[in-house]
């Protein structure tokens, strides 16, 4: 987009976004005779039905817990209730957070950190800890 927005957030862009796709569908491009919104409803016809289920936009990977009871996601470490320790467990990682998973049961989930090298407590596990740590959790 040009000029590159400027939003407050993530839901603040995506309204942009939309305002400007809709200001779009009104435009006609050189050497065409229907706008892009007519060009759009005429292909649109034409694609295959969305899968029946929503697709999960994350890396899901799997991970080993170490002896600490932390899943590793790039180079961070997640905490996981310490009955989970050493087990293999499927980590998922959303743009906003990330879910560690024992099978199908959910034991953990964070917002996902984007520094370097950092541990990430459950909220309820970082109060108990020293006020340093809990407030860099």
């Amino acid at each position: 987009m040009v000029p590159l927005p400027i939003a407050t957030s993530f839901e603040d862009l995506n309204r942009q976004v939309l305002e400007r796709c809709l200001q779009e569908d009104t435009r006609t491009v050189a050497r065409e005779t229907q706008t892009i919104g007519e060009a759009w409803e005429k292909e649109r016809s034409l694609l295959l039905p969305l899968p029946p289920s929503d697709y999960e936009c994350c890396d899901m990977v799997t991970v080993r817990l170490n002896p600490y009871s932390q899943a590793q996601y790039e180079t961070n470490r997640y905490s996981v209730p310490v009955k989970h320790a050493r087990r293999t467990v499927t980590l998922k990682a959303y743009p906003f957070t990330i879910e560690i998973l024992d099978e199908s049961l959910l034991v953990a989930s964070h917002p996902r950190c984007y520094e370097r090298e950092q541990d990430v407590f459950a909220q309820r596990l970082a109060s108990l800890l020293s006020p340093d740590v809990a407030s860099a959790a």
